[in-house]
């Protein structure tokens, strides 16, 4: 969504957050308003710490009739930055209705702003600019959380601009509406539903190699939800995240990196292990023996480390991280986001492409105290003009589906190895290591695709799996995939010169010889056990670098 809305919305969920003023019919006082100006101001100096300095953002609260009207100033140089932001101020008004509910309305993100950064040759951007030419909005809150938050926006003729040292370009969105509200749930948390409705995106521009770009989308909707958030832990998380940004030492993140300790050496049999094995899979007698693979070299030995990008960090710098860890413990139980585009176009370096629609998804929560997270592609409606009318057009995806997860380790676990690694700055290196595989032991790690789809010239291919991971030594997996119109599919590659030319029809044949028919299909059934890998309970593992 354009980036004024996001603020507005962040504003507005800031303001679910104050004490309230005693709510009347009457007209409000100048009294009322300097209190309601003081709470704001103490608000906001709690949520960003001492690092950010307020005195030279003035909040102006003044009484009008029935109802304040607020004054935010948000422009002039950010502390510790090269970068200075020429804006005016935002406003709105809010008027006390019964209880402790309120109404926000004529909220408006200024227009126009600029961004300038000094530091351009080291950083994204020279300048970026915005503006809209109509904005409207009307909010509902009820600071004490006993009732549900709404708030509605509507923004027309938003235009944006960048500039960076060799690229550039500018974005356009005819009007975006938007629905967001904060539901009560239990012990001062909140779930947050959200949907967004903009209409006819375009952007062009530069890319640093000189070549133009252009994309327009006829219409985008981003919907979700943030499910159990902890409001009082938005302060904890901001402040973690100035303290770390304002301090260049901070790139400090945590990470667990497992990797082999060296290369598996390459077979030089596994060229003739493959054939023999399909040979197998499709009932053919070899024409000749083939020469026994020797015997594979022993494996390398898997190590786990764990390590700090920047180690020896300072009292500061640790209390900071454990700041902002913490906060992000327990600060949501999960989140839900969707986006889709309609009618895309795109083109670039002269070559171009359109797709009826495009979708992404993204995910993630705890169930039983276990991570789980997952991501979902669509692609719908493929066309690409450079490729003549023929064959090739032909075969083009139709539609993609695509559905990874992957899930199973404890969350509590992970906070604690992060908490471990915080504090011995990663030089404990030996039991951090044991950690990060004791996770595996007591997860296990899940890694699978709930589904997969592809529809490309006759054929449609449907699939799922999952891999169970208990250790580094321990791994196993299942997975079913299954094609319609595979003969019809082999047909085509093979009246199709520039198909046969990449060899592409013989493999077909072989991969249709390891499926199993079933009615219109053709099904693949996969397993992984001990290090073999069986289709079809046909062994295939001498198809496998270092296979036997």
């Amino acid at each position: 969504m354009p980036r004024p809305l996001r603020c507005l919305r962040s504003i507005l969920l800031a303001a679910s957050m104050l004490a309230p003023v005693a709510a009347q019919a009457d007209d409000v006082t100048a009294d009322q308003a300097t209190q309601l100006q003081g709470q704001l101001r103490g608000w906001l100096a709690d949520q960003l710490g001492p690092k950010i300095p307020l005195a030279d953002k003035p909040i102006r609260v003044t009484p009008e009739g029935d109802h304040f009207r607020l004054a935010i100033e948000i422009g002039g140089p950010i502390a510790g930055t090269p970068i200075t932001v020429t804006v005016g101020p935002i406003t709105g008004t809010a008027k006390p209705l019964d209880g402790t509910r309120w109404s926000l309305e004529d909220f408006r993100f200024p227009s126009p702003m600029r961004i300038d950064n000094a530091d351009a040759a080291n950083g994204p951007f020279k300048t970026l600019s915005m503006r809209a030419d109509e904005q409207s909005f009307h909010g509902v809150i009820d600071t004490s959380l006993a009732t549900p938050s709404t708030f509605d926006t509507t923004m027309r003729g938003y235009s944006s601009a960048s500039e960076a040292k060799d690229s550039a370009s500018k974005t356009s969105i005819v009007s975006t509406i938007s629905h967001s509200a904060a539901e009560p749930t239990s012990g001062g948390r909140v779930n947050l539903p959200f949907e967004v409705r903009g209409e006819k995106l375009a952007t062009e521009g530069t890319l640093p190699d000189g070549s133009r770009f252009a994309l327009t989308v006829e219409r985008v909707l981003v919907g979700g939800h943030f499910d159990n958030v902890a409001l009082s832990l938005i302060a904890p998380a901001i402040r973690g995240l100035i303290d770390m940004a304002a301090d260049p030492a901070m790139a400090m993140a945590p990470a667990a990196a497992m990797a082999p300790a060296a290369p598996p050496k390459a077979n030089p049999a596994i060229v003739a292990n493959a054939k023999q094995a399909l040979d197998g899979a499709l009932g053919r007698k070899p024409a000749a023996a083939r020469p026994s693979p020797p015997a594979s070299a022993p494996k390398p030995a898997v190590t786990a480390t764990v390590k700090l990008k920047n180690p020896d960090m300072t009292a500061e710098q640790k209390a900071a991280t454990r700041r902002l860890v913490s906060a992000l413990r327990d600060f949501m139980g999960g989140f839900e986001e969707t986006y889709a585009a309609e009618d895309v176009k795109v083109t670039s370096a002269g070559h171009g492409a359109s797709f009826s629609k495009i979708a992404f998804g993204v995910g993630a929560g705890a169930t039983a105290g276990k991570m789980e997270a997952h991501m979902a592609l669509t692609v719908d409606g493929m066309a690409k003009p450079d490729i003549p009318p023929g064959p090739l057009r032909d075969f083009l995806p139709r539609h993609v589906n695509l559905k990874p997860r992957i899930a199973g380790i404890p969350a509590a676990d992970v906070f604690k190895l992060l908490d471990h690694a915080i504090e011995t700055d990663g030089k404990d290196s030996d039991a951090l290591s044991a950690e990060a595989m004791g996770l595996l032991a007591k997860g296990p790690l899940l890694v699978g695709i709930d589904d997969i789809a592809l529809d490309m010239g006759p054929a449609t291919l449907k699939g799922s799996g999952e891999v169970v991971v208990a250790s580094i030594t321990d791994i196993k997996g299942d997975a079913t995939f299954s094609v319609t119109g595979l003969d019809d599919l082999i047909k085509k590659v093979n009246e199709t010169p520039e198909l046969q030319s990449m060899g592409a029809g013989p493999v077909l044949f072989l991969v249709k010889g390891m499926g199993r028919v079933e009615g219109t299909n053709t099904v693949w059934n996969v397993r992984y056990r001990d290090g073999k890998v069986l289709v079809n309970d046909t062994d295939l593992s001498a198809m496998l670098p270092g296979g036997k």
